[in-house]
């Protein structure tokens, strides 16, 4: 009886190891890869990409983007950084509450300023949009347009910049 019982276990341990293996095996044939995501040429294809612009369009986008990621990556630096100094303090013993709130309260400026500025560089842009331009983007949106649904699809997610909405 004790042994039937040992022999069911290492049976039940045996199985489920292998259909770990087997699942981990087979994981990146069903999309299911770990480790980080690569980027593709479809994370590149955007809404914005299908409106037939033109060519001075094409233009002033690239410079409204440049001007947008030259400000950004600024509040950005800064941003990482007052996190970085954050996650240092945070693991002091007796950290300095008055410098703590003065941080948090810099870095909730600066994630309201990048807020702002995105908002303007959106607005921007579809600025230089025609009515019909921004009928279709504002379909493809409403569509599901490029972004991960669900955890489907292959989208640009979360991310600074761009013309939405």
């Amino acid at each position: 009886m004790k042994r039937r019982l040992i022999m069911g276990l290492v049976l039940l341990v045996v199985l489920v190891l292998g259909v770990m293996v087997v699942a981990e095996g087979v994981a990146p044939f069903l999309g299911k890869v770990s480790g980080p995501r690569m980027l593709t040429a479809e994370d590149l294809s955007r809404p914005i990409n299908r409106l037939n612009l033109t060519k001075e369009q094409r233009e002033q986008l690239k410079k409204l983007q440049t001007e947008h990621f030259k400000k950004n990556q600024q509040l950005r630096d800064e941003l990482q950084a007052l996190h970085f100094e954050l996650r240092q303090l945070s693991l002091e013993q007796n950290p300095d509450q008055n410098l703590m709130k003065q941080k948090i309260n810099r870095f909730n400026e600066l994630r309201k300023e990048m807020y702002e500025l995105r908002t303007s560089h959106q607005n921007s842009c579809r600025s230089l949009l025609t009515e019909e331009q921004l009928t279709q983007l504002n379909s493809y949106r409403q569509n599901g347009g490029n972004g991960r649904r669900n955890n489907t699809g292959t989208g640009r997610g979360r991310g600074q910049g761009g013309c939405r909405r």
